[in-house]
């Protein structure tokens, strides 16, 4: 689910955003699968090189590109991935990263 507010350790918890709901073929499902999971692999490469700030950014400019990727909720959850970079967790990065599906 989403969160609106909160603690960065919140919004870790509360990470995972599926794209909008409606009906999709198995082979859009696979492509968009297939997108976040690239996404998502790039941001864990720059959590990985300690670039956290950039990773963060990098995830929420992937996913905002497309519309069934770009969530209403994207600016609040980006907040709480900024505020884990600003603190230097790596894990915490990490795990937001690896919240989204």
């Amino acid at each position: 689910g989403h969160v609106c507010g909160g603690t960065a350790a919140d919004l870790v918890e509360a990470a995972p955003v599926d794209a909008e709901e409606g009906p999709r073929s198995p082979e859009v499902s696979d492509e968009l699968a297939v997108y976040v999971g690239a996404a998502k692999s790039r941001a864990l490469a720059l959590c990985e090189a300690g670039d956290l700030h950039s990773a963060v950014l990098s995830l929420c400019m992937d996913l905002s590109r497309r519309p069934e990727t770009a969530s209403s909720h994207l600016e609040i959850l980006a907040r709480g991935g900024l505020d884990l970079a600003v603190s230097g967790s790596r894990e915490g990065v990490e795990a937001w990263v690896m919240g989204f599906r």
